[in-house]
């Protein structure tokens, strides 16, 4: 990993350095959920992506659920955990926690490389989790997608509707980030 250091002295004048990073680092996603529904998504990743080890800081009850487009799982209390279809969090996806208790979802795991990691999209609605350690603009996060006019991303509180080329991205939605889930209307198939 290669980056750019710049150091700046007393006197306001500064230098770069180019520092190059060997080996794998960590990083901390910490989320704040809140009693209800919660759309988010984890864009770092682990030897074990079971629900019981990604939720494991959350204090949950009994009956709490998660479920992405495909699966579920429901919380049977300290002993069963949390049991369903859904045996993994993937950071390709979306998901919708729905919480009894308000607390803080905090999660260490290697961050993921965008650029080696496509998120296939079909027709329809498409639940999508979002891969960048950084905030992006609508335009760039979903700049390798095919749009097409009235296709639309929303998150749990904002969302945004392609109008074409000259008009672009049309909402209150402006910047997807880490952390957040999000729900894509595509017209074509992506890869």
């Amino acid at each position: 990993l290669n980056f750019v250091l710049i150091v700046t002295d007393s006197y306001g004048d500064s230098d770069s350095i180019n520092v190059e990073v060997e080996g794998e680092f960590t990083a901390m996603l910490s989320l704040n959920i809140y009693p209800g529904w919660n759309w988010l998504s984890i864009n770092l990743e682990s030897e074990d992506m079971h629900p019981n080890n990604i939720l494991a800081s959350l204090d949950v009850n009994i009956n709490d659920i998660i479920k992405n487009q495909s699966a579920s799982a429901i919380y049977y209390g300290p002993e069963n955990g949390w049991i369903g279809s859904l045996n993994e969090i993937d950071a390709s996806s979306m998901y919708m926690l729905y919480s009894s208790n308000e607390g803080a979802l905090d999660y260490r795991g290697f961050p993921i490389d965008p650029s080696t990691r496509s998120i296939s999209l079909w027709p329809g609605w498409n639940w999508i989790g979002y891969l960048p350690m950084g905030e992006l603009s609508v335009n760039d996060a979903l700049g390798s997608v095919e749009l097409e006019f009235n296709n639309m991303i929303k998150n749990q509180m904002a969302s945004t509707i392609y109008y074409g080329q000259e008009d672009g991205w049309q909402g209150s939605l402006n910047n997807l980030r880490p952390g957040d889930g999000y729900r894509l209307l595509v017209s074509t198939i992506n890869f």
